[in-house]
């Protein structure tokens, strides 16, 4: 995520800029190596192969990722994995020349075309069958991130108590699992942008920390995201009215609260 809006952020200032995203391996290797860069950006700060390819690449300027003291004295989000390469960034432009600015973070953005948009209008339309406004949820996610069918259900229950109005629709990962058992209405697609442009025709998105929440937040989407054992301080969904939650120190009642004062 923090790839897509370094990006962004490198466009802004300076436009017409070409870029090439390197991941690991002896491709990495070769591509750090023989390529001449103005400039090469490290974007994960715990990440020694990013580090290691940023030493040894072929480049006027680096950026190894560390966080200064004074973005950590300015702003308090600096923590989170999309937002302090950016500060990281502009912090190093500061230093080459380029004015300070004070624009705010960039969210993450899929820029979904109008048709992309219309299509996934269409899709939840079959789905729900009705001009009903939509909640939709995702139920799996890895490991300990997973919370358990009791805890769905008792959710899924909620929500349908409290929002009688809305559509609720399960959005299902590629095992075909649903932690309610498929008693909402449900949806899949080996199509990631498919599946955002459902997703954006949603009035809210409910998931733990996952993959497909990060998805639903760069659909421009509300996005309530719950943490058990993740920290919501580097994971969070942000931008568009999203919320992080710590199901270890909040309740029901406190999840159907956030979700309301989104749909609000």
């Amino acid at each position: 995520s923090n790839l897509m809006i370094n990006k962004k952020v490198l466009e802004k200032y300076i436009p017409n800029i070409y870029c090439d995203i390197a991941t690991t391996g002896q491709e990495a290797v070769d591509l750090a190596k023989k390529t001449k860069y103005d400039l090469v950006i490290n974007g994960d700060k715990n990440s020694s192969s990013g580090k290691m390819l940023t030493q040894i690449s072929n480049a006027n300027y680096k950026v190894f990722g560390e966080v200064h003291e004074e973005i950590q004295a300015n702003h308090h989000d600096y923590k989170h994995i999309s937002k302090y390469p950016i500060y990281n960034f502009r912090h190093f432009l500061n230093t080459v020349g380029f004015k300070k600015t004070g624009s705010k973070m960039p969210l993450l953005n899929l820029k979904l075309s109008e048709s992309e948009i219309e299509n996934g209008y269409n899709t939840l339309k079959s789905i729900t069958k009705n001009n009903q406004k939509t909640i939709c949820i995702y139920t799996n996610a890895t490991g300990l991130k997973c919370y358990t069918e009791n805890w769905w259900e008792t959710l899924y229950t909620k929500l349908l108590q409290e929002f009688s109005s809305y559509n609720i629709i399960e959005i299902l990962p590629i095992e075909n699992i649903s932690k309610i058992n498929f008693k909402a209405a449900h949806y899949y697609s080996k199509d990631i942008r498919e599946m955002a442009a459902v997703i954006n025709n949603s009035s809210v998105f409910i998931s733990a920390d996952n993959g497909v929440m990060h998805l639903a937040s760069s659909a421009l989407t509300p996005t309530v995201g719950f943490f058990s054992v993740t920290k919501p301080d580097v994971y969070a969904p942000y931008g568009n009215g999203s919320v992080a939650l710590n199901t270890n120190k909040t309740n029901v009642e406190d999840w159907i609260k956030a979700v309301k004062t989104i749909l609000t």
